[in-house]
């Protein structure tokens, strides 16, 4: 659901984007089939046909921005005076009255729309740099709706579990990519968390075959009776920072007398690789690291 929201939000401002001749006259284009609307459907009648242009001027300002908003009120209301007023032979002090009305009424929804629409605009901008911060940060965030049983993601959660956008999650979808030998101590802590326990952990996932660390962080929320609703949380992956650990306590391991030191390089291609070295600056391996 939110996925297909942001879709409309990026076409929805894609519109307002694009050059002034084009948005205008868009404007004028459904101006013009409003008016062959009041004209070839007679069962519309007048009174609908006020509320058909106005229609028409709050779908222009919405979709296309404030000013080609005044010129499709400017355009609907010649062709109101023109199609439904001169023809009744309205006398001229009701002429004025609705004139004056009906572009009271324009002027009021292409203020409020533009307005929603500067908001809208403000918020999408706030939702793209969240993204790209969450991108930088290797940090996804998340939803679940207890009751629906609805895991909503981020589009870093998406990278770094592995799931395309799109894809309908629950809690079971989550823990299906838990490392095997994980999965319980995951689902303990979480149902611990559900009974007011911190959810703080750090854990493996199996993702294509590869391995990754992460942490996670939640944060439960209620109702005003004290109901829990759901979850909010964070997924970090910290895969750079469990590779030299498991690495170092490997090789100590093998060689405990022998101190490894591990830091990180990178290659031309920019991928990063792990180089572990002897007291005497001698290489002993280098390992690529986990994606």
């Amino acid at each position: 659901m939110t996925y297909e929201r942001c879709k409309i939000q990026t076409i929805f401002f894609n519109l307002g984007d694009q050059p002034a001749v084009l948005r205008f006259g868009l404007a004028v284009l459904v101006v013009i089939a409003t008016t062959f609307a009041t004209i070839y459907l007679p069962e519309i009648g007048e009174r609908a046909a006020f509320l058909l242009f106005a229609f028409g001027i709050n779908l222009v300002s919405f979709w296309l921005g404030k000013n080609p908003g005044f010129l499709a009120m400017a355009l609907s209301l010649i062709a109101v005076n023109a199609l439904i007023l001169f023809p009744a032979k309205t006398e001229f002090d009701d002429l004025l009255i609705l004139n004056a009305a009906f572009c009271f009424v324009s002027l009021v929804m292409v203020a409020t729309t533009s307005f929603y629409r500067g908001l809208t605009h403000a918020l999408w901008e706030s939702r793209q740099d969240l993204d790209r911060a969450q991108t930088v940060g290797q940090i996804g965030s998340w939803r679940l709706d207890i009751k629906r049983d609805e895991l909503i993601w981020s589009d870093e959660n998406h990278r770094i579990f592995g799931i395309p956008i799109g894809t309908p999650k629950t809690y079971q979808t989550f823990l299906a990519i838990v490392h095997p030998e994980d999965r319980d101590y995951v689902d303990r802590m979480w149902r611990e968390g559900l009974r007011g326990e911190p959810y703080d952990i750090e854990h493996r996932l199996l993702v294509d075959g590869a391995v990754k660390w992460v942490r996670e962080k939640a944060w439960l929320e209620y109702d005003k009776k004290g109901n829990l609703l759901g979850g909010f949380g964070t997924t970090q992956d910290i895969t750079h920072i469990w590779t030299p650990r498991l690495l170092q306590a490997k090789f100590s391991k093998n060689d405990v007398k022998t101190e490894i030191k591990i830091a990180a390089i990178y290659s031309v291609s920019q991928q990063r690789l792990y180089c572990l070295r002897t007291p005497d600056e001698s290489i002993r391996a280098l390992i690529p690291q986990p994606s």
